[in-house]
């Protein structure tokens, strides 16, 4: 029976996540401290077996993955469904003046996913689950029996795991965080998905 693995990296360390900034679809460059961490991760990637790479197309995560796959003969395909969820107003914007400007919104998309509604023209959960749940079954549909690095984004990869793993969206957050470089690996047999890694730095 065919298993397909998927390691999920989010990408490093990035200046707005220092300043508490949002980015969305914005970005912000990896710190040195974020280049740091991924070429740590690197360090143990040719021991995986990995067959394809797919990120997203923000900076942030072709840069992680630029210097992940520098030493590995790894096609990488860039796919925009994987890109962070897009916030609207919030993109550049410090968490602290996004609370006070928009408390409820903000009470909503840290306790109450489900219940989420952006502030301008951004994505609900449901919307980025299902844009990246498509790209992500793509992926799968296209390489039965890899083994797949994905680096995306925190929130985009909560929703492809919470998807995988048939976590409803209003418990999105009790299954912990998403941190800059970490690995999460997920394997599918026979259309069953086990979360075998979470949050390996």
């Amino acid at each position: 029976m065919t298993t397909t693995t998927l390691y999920f990296v989010r990408h490093g360390q990035t200046e707005w996540n220092l300043d508490e900034r949002m980015k969305g679809h914005l970005n912000s460059d990896l710190t040195a401290h974020g280049i740091q961490q991924t070429l740590n991760l690197a360090k143990g990637l040719p021991n995986m077996g990995l067959t394809h790479c797919y990120t997203s197309d923000s900076p942030r995560t072709q840069q992680t993955t630029a210097l992940l796959t520098s030493e590995l003969n790894l096609p990488v395909k860039t796919e925009a469904g994987l890109r962070e969820i897009s916030m609207g107003l919030w993109e550049g914007e410090n968490k602290t003046t996004i609370q006070s400007r928009y408390p409820e919104s903000w009470t909503h998309f840290w306790h109450q996913p489900h219940l989420y509604q952006p502030n301008g023209n951004g994505e609900t959960f449901v919307e980025l689950q299902t844009r990246s749940v498509q790209a992500l079954n793509e992926i799968i549909h296209q390489h039965p029996g890899a083994t797949i690095l994905i680096v995306s984004h925190r929130i985009t990869i909560k929703v492809m795991l919470a998807y995988l793993l048939n976590q409803p969206l209003a418990e999105l957050w009790k299954t912990g965080d998403i941190a800059p470089t970490s690995l999460n690996c997920v394997e599918i047999t026979a259309d069953q998905a086990i979360l075998v890694s979470a949050g390996k730095v």
